[in-house]
């Protein structure tokens, strides 16, 4: 984990692409920075501009506009091949024809490094990667996550000044990718090397990186720890993609009463009512996160109340899905859940839950 006050290592300003054609560029002014020693991960759904940016980074893609540095060097001038940065594919890109410590070497034979110190490099990071005992086999004789652990050892050996994972556990299945997520963050933690890592997958986003950047449409959203992206999203959508489940956004209605969701009445907090009447009238959208969410036995205060339409066990609990008009709510629930058709009554466990604008998806901040 990067120390709180590390100076930036890499610099990314105003950075665009646009590949022609007239279409939407692929990047919209992009600037971030990530400090020495931190692992950031770029977090988007596909075609949001995050491996593209990667890839820009790397030298595999030119911008449009814009600049980047990186220790303190531009890099806009520099060839890939010289930048340092060593780079996992999501196909991990191994030669089938070589075996682990051939594959290990390659990066070093390209920069003439031989003889004793690059025998105790590759050794070096085969122990990194916990592969001591494989360096005469082949690609095709490893399993998927052994596989993976030659890429980020191929990536480690040159001693880059930045790691770039482009997708790294897509390829494995679900058990083996939480294992190799642990130990990928693990080994930043050894050896602190400053990390990019490129994924669509929040989990692995949150649980992984000191700082995420949240992308889309060419744009980052937001830029922050991930405690406060799931606690304070800057918009719907930030909230909405992060989270699992992700929030759910829900209109709160004025009625002749006071306040509706999905056809039920609702009593918001008082913070939570003034902040809507500052709207003036405007719609609003009520942000959820399951885990503020339990059953009550009544209506009250900060409750909705709907139609429980399915629910799952998800070992240990359940999740239960709950109909407000048109509209879905997830409950989570260590006790027997109510029955399909029954009435739920369901209390928000929080005084200040998130609003937003529905025409900007801009957060609403309470009085």
């Amino acid at each position: 984990m990067a120390e709180k006050h590390a100076p930036d290592h890499l610099v990314i300003q105003k950075v665009m692409k646009h590949y022609g054609g007239g279409g939407e560029p692929a990047l919209k002014s992009v600037s971030l920075n990530v400090r020495k020693g931190e692992f950031l991960a770029l977090l988007g759904p596909s075609g949001c501009g995050k491996t593209t940016l990667l890839k820009i980074i790397a030298g595999l893609e030119k911008a449009t506009e814009g600049e980047m540095a990186l220790a303190g060097e531009g890099l806009d001038a520099i060839p890939t091949y010289r930048r340092d940065i060593g780079i996992v594919f999501q196909s991990y890109a191994l030669f089938p024809h070589m075996t682990v410590d051939a594959n290990i070497r390659f990066g070093l034979d390209m920069r003439g490094i031989k003889g004793k110190e690059a025998d105790d490099r590759v050794e070096e990071a085969l122990d990194l990667v916990k592969l001591d005992g494989l360096s005469g086999r082949m690609p095709n004789a490893l399993s998927g996550g052994q596989q993976q652990r030659v890429a980020l050892a191929r990536a480690l050996v040159i001693r880059p000044k930045l790691l770039l994972l482009d997708e790294p556990l897509s390829n494995l299945d679900a058990v083996l990718r939480k294992s190799v997520r642990v130990d990928i963050r693990e080994l930043h933690e050894r050896i602190g090397l400053t990390t990019v890592m490129v994924t669509h997958d929040q989990e692995e986003a949150m649980s992984m990186a000191d700082r995420v950047a949240v992308m889309a449409n060419g744009y980052v959203l937001q830029h922050d720890t991930p405690e406060t992206i799931y606690e304070h999203p800057a918009s719907a959508f930030v909230a909405t993609f992060v989270g699992s489940p992700p929030a759910i956004l829900l209109p709160v209605e004025k009625t002749g009463e006071g306040y509706g969701i999905g056809g039920t009445a609702f009593t918001p907090s008082r913070s939570l009512a003034a902040a809507i009447a500052m709207q003036n009238g405007k719609p609003v959208l009520l942000g959820l996160r399951s885990d503020r969410l339990s059953f009550a036995d009544e209506a009250g205060p900060l409750t909705i109340t709907g139609e429980v339409h399915s629910s799952e066990y998800i070992g240990g609990s359940w999740l239960v899905h709950v109909a407000l008009g048109e509209h879905r709510i997830a409950v989570p629930t260590r006790e027997r859940p109510p029955q399909f058709g029954e009435v739920a009554h369901i209390r928000i466990d929080e005084a200040e839950p998130l609003l937003f604008d529905p025409d900007t998806g801009a957060r609403v901040a309470h009085s």
